[in-house]
């Protein structure tokens, strides 16, 4: 069982003006591990527009917007942290429930497969390819994003860039990657198998971040490394739009 400690007021603002003054991480992720079970709560409140793997990621989304209200948080109001982080929050939360609702989640074969009918534009079934007429009906029907993201939006986006080959998209990624922190890199290459790694959990990544020393934390939390996660993919989606990358 999972114990959430409670933070005073005193102890809430004297973290904060600290981060503030600082910008030190090791700041922001007390206040966030402190704050956990406010924003599982408030996650919860949504749980009927989540499936189950929305609902970590929506987890993820919740403390993104903590760390918003952690930054934007004005100690001269007097108010409490959770106050302001509660509108952030559930704003963030209806954002990304009307997001979920937009989306149809498929297989990752299901995104090869639209590759193939891209590549060779193929506009009859090839049962070979396992390339039926409901495959090639529902790459003509939505926008897509390729290779092994598996979300299909029905907005009316533009198209999204098109890569030729595995590798040039992972060389693609891996320029990114490496303008990351070390740890944020570690994370995301953990989390998602890139370049070898294996996929850890987020308690197992924390204690190999413990280890190498890229974290001050005292006790393995997956919180912390969650946050790593969420400030990292903030960076990446700023670099690939300076670049002009289409992930």
């Amino acid at each position: 069982m999972t114990i959430y400690k409670y933070l005073n007021k005193e102890d809430e603002y004297d973290l904060i003006k600290k981060y503030q003054d600082t910008l030190d991480e090791k700041y922001m992720e007390e206040l966030i591990i402190f704050n956990m079970l406010n924003i599982k709560m408030l996650v919860h409140k949504f749980k009927s527009s989540f499936t189950q793997v929305d609902l970590k990621d929506a987890e993820q989304e919740a403390t993104i917007a903590m760390m918003m209200a952690i930054r934007t948080f004005d100690l001269s109001k007097g108010n409490r942290l959770i106050s302001l982080a509660t509108t952030i929050i559930n704003n963030a939360l209806i954002k990304y429930s009307y997001v979920c609702n937009r989306t149809i989640r498929v297989p990752e074969t299901a995104i090869r497969r639209f590759k193939l009918i891209e590549r060779h534009n193929i506009t009859e079934p090839v049962p070979k390819l396992g390339i039926s007429q409901k495959t090639i009906d529902l790459h003509n029907t939505y926008n897509y994003i390729p290779y092994d993201v598996t979300l299909l939006s029905r907005e009316d986006e533009p198209e999204a860039s098109y890569y030729d080959d595995d590798d040039e998209y992972l060389q693609i990624v891996n320029k990114l990657l490496h303008k990351l922190k070390e740890k944020e890199r570690l994370v995301i290459e953990h989390r998602f198998e890139l370049n070898g790694k294996d996929k850890l959990s987020h308690l197992e990544l924390c204690a190999m971040l413990m280890e190498l020393g890229l974290i001050k934390s005292t006790i393995p939390h997956k919180s912390v490394t969650g946050t790593i996660l969420g400030r990292a993919m903030i960076k990446l989606r700023k670099f690939a739009k300076q670049d002009n990358i289409t992930l």
